[in-house]
């Protein structure tokens, strides 16, 4: 038996290891970066369907306030009467209404109204709530995050007379006082319009019920 034979067939040379080596790190590399491309195409498409979410429960909130408006108005908390439906597109709050629905437990002694508002800050569009309909100067609101990268909100108010406007109180004037807003009653409809980053303008019209 030849053992000089076996012994130089045995094993691997240098060269071949380092050829193997290469081969392994080139597809370790090419599989990495497949598994990469996955990931950030699945988080790219998690983060799309959020944001299509956030843009859909926006205008989702906006319809249920709005089918739910009351004609209940208040007093804000500088001791102004405020209707049921107000709103001005250069004002802190594009929109606030009164609006009833709200689930309340029957042993629970508290209001199913409740005051609704949108305010635009920064760039991001927040819903606001407050606990009590007429408030005073220590009522805190609740604020809670819809919507980001929000470059404008325009509301528009239909009127009886079918003419749309841009600011809006609903109030109707108390003995004594002096009515200095644009429109008196609960407007027909309402239009908004929100101007998004990554989506562009976005119209909806909400009808509202009598009240």
């Amino acid at each position: 038996m030849n053992f000089k034979a076996i012994k130089q067939q045995s094993g691997f040379t240098l060269f071949e290891l380092l050829v193997a080596m290469a081969v392994f790190g080139v597809v370790s590399y090419m599989s990495y970066t497949g598994l990469a491309q996955i990931l950030d195409a699945r988080e790219q498409t998690n983060a799309t369907q959020q944001r299509l979410t956030d843009i859909q429960l926006t205008f989702l909130n906006l319809e249920r306030d709005l089918q739910h408006v009351v004609k209940r108005p208040i007093r804000n908390s500088f001791g102004d009467y405020v209707g049921e439906v107000v709103g001005d597109e250069l004002a802190d709050y594009r929109l606030a209404i009164t609006r009833g629905g709200r689930h309340v437990p029957d042993d629970f002694p508290k209001s199913n109204l409740q005051r609704v508002g949108y305010v635009l800050e920064d760039e991001i569009l927040y819903r606001i709530t407050w606990p009590v309909l007429d408030q005073a100067q220590d009522t805190e609101p609740r604020k809670k995050e819809i919507l980001t990268d929000v470059e404008n909100v325009e509301v528009r108010f239909l009127s009886d007379k079918g003419e749309w406007e841009t600011s809006w109180d609903s109030a109707e004037t108390p003995a004594g006082q002096v009515q200095n807003t644009q429109a008196i009653g609960t407007p027909r409809a309402v239009a908004v319009k929100i101007t998004i980053k990554d989506y562009g303008a976005i119209n909806r019209m909400f009808l509202l019920s009598e009240v």
